[in-house]
């Protein structure tokens, strides 16, 4: 079962990067990630190598270079969506979940 999901979320990625729906996040003068999407239609978090995939619900994927790294290294980053800001660490520990629950900020 769980082979089944990461073989969909697999696939699910080759897709978006063969359509152009992979982007990458970028980073604010003052440090911040910023993901241009919302923190709602996030739906799943992996990691890939030292780099954070986050999966959105419109089938887009953001990548955060070296966002398992810093996590791991508890480097403190803010990632700020569209609707709302929460730490690097916090999305970091969501990884493998399908359908991270929402964030309590």
């Amino acid at each position: 079962m769980a082979e089944d999901i990461k073989l969909e979320q697999n696939q699910a990625f080759l897709k978006a990067v063969a359509e152009n729906r992979v982007k990458q996040a970028r980073i604010a003068g003052d440090g911040t990630i910023v993901v241009d999407a919302a923190r709602g239609s996030l739906t799943s978090v992996d990691i890939a190598d030292i780099d954070l995939v986050l999966g959105f619900s419109d089938g887009t994927f953001i990548i955060i270079p070296n966002g398992a790294l810093d996590a791991a290294a508890n480097v403190p980053h803010t990632v700020a969506f569209s609707t709302g800001k929460e730490s690097l660490i916090d999305l970091f520990h969501l990884a493998g979940l399908s359908g991270p629950a929402p964030s309590a900020r």
